[in-house]
């Protein structure tokens, strides 16, 4: 078999959206021809093809805008009415800083020392979040910084 006989079953297997795996078993088992399978990915990568024609269009799915906010919802919020906000800019007295806002309408900024203690500043020294927007507020944290 000549050399352009074999680019040709090559092209035919590529447009026919075969995999060089699928090509390199037809080329051994039906045309006889011996070749390893880097020689068939370095002989296909010489041929004269369009490469991106060749690649399945990314399938575009649409969803529905109730399941899309759904989804925003879940992604940035685990309990409903507690926003955190991890701040960009690192205050000199501590190792992270942000926001928060409770459920309650408690607001205030938070700070995260460098041995790990973690600091809330509400504005009023007797305003204090319950016990459960605190471990809410921590989880949520602890999930926004990858942990």
């Amino acid at each position: 078999m000549t050399q352009e006989e074999i680019e040709k079953i090559i092209i035919t297997g590529l447009r026919a959206e075969k995999s060089l795996n699928e090509i390199h078993k037809e080329l051994q088992s039906e045309h006889d021809v011996k070749m390893t399978f880097m020689d068939l990915r370095l002989l296909s990568a010489d041929l004269d093809i369009d490469w991106d024609a060749l690649e399945p269009e990314p399938e575009v799915v649409e969803e529905d805008p109730a399941a899309e906010a759904a989804k925003a919802e879940m992604l940035n919020e685990g309990t409903p009415g507690l926003h955190v906000e991890v701040s960009k800019i690192t205050r000199p007295d501590a190792a992270l800083s942000g926001s928060v806002s409770f459920p309650s309408g408690l607001s205030g900024e938070w700070t995260l020392d460098h041995y790990g203690q973690l600091g809330m500043d509400l504005g009023d020294t007797e305003a204090q979040p319950s016990e459960e927007e605190m471990m809410d507020f921590q989880n949520e944290l602890r999930r926004q910084l990858g942990g």
